[in-house]
């Protein structure tokens, strides 16, 4: 796993990071570089989002996406196979449960099925799909919070503690 500097390209927009790329690359010199970066949803799910990143001439990685959440750095996992995924000139996502729990992993299901969606265009079936994951957010997020220990990753995605985030006030 690689750090890599976060230096948004003029004009780029958020989660289009292969746009972003090829936009940075029109008047600047390097080469894409494929791979992943994680998000997590604490104990329970982990996200990698297909990701791609500028290798400068000197070797350095540049991430020109701006980010959703304002950060200086993410953390990159290279893998070329990545560029193998691109379906409709979009970077896939993969969500795995990490706990054997039928909620959680209808969860999971439910955001595997949706990015296919996504990457596919199908407008339609995102919808449907975002419907059922409203239908078992609320039993999804008590479970979450119940299984949520004080000293255990915060479920929000912040890297505190829960005891020092989400839990601080209970």
């Amino acid at each position: 796993m690689e750090s890599v500097v976060v230096k948004p390209v003029v004009g780029g927009q958020k989660i289009y990071c292969l746009d972003n790329a090829l936009l940075y690359l029109k008047s600047n010199e390097g080469n894409l570089k494929f791979g992943w970066v994680f998000s997590m949803f604490g104990k329970f799910v982990i996200k990698l989002h297909g990701h791609v990143v500028i290798e400068l001439p000197t070797g350095s990685l540049l991430c020109v996406t701006p980010p959703e959440i304002a950060m200086e750095h993410i953390n990159f996992i290279r893998d070329s196979s990545v560029e193998k995924l691109i379906i409709n000139n979009r970077l896939p996502t993969k969500s795995f449960s990490l706990v054997k729990e039928n909620l959680v992993e209808k969860f999971v299901s439910y955001e595997n099925e949706f990015d296919l969606a996504r990457l596919l265009g199908d407008v339609a079936k995102v919808g449907r799909i975002q419907a059922q994951k409203n239908l078992i957010a609320n039993d999804f997020l008590k479970y979450i919070k119940r299984e949520t220990g004080r000293n255990d990753p915060c479920f929000c995605g912040s890297g505190l503690k829960y005891k020092q985030c989400c839990g601080k006030n209970l």
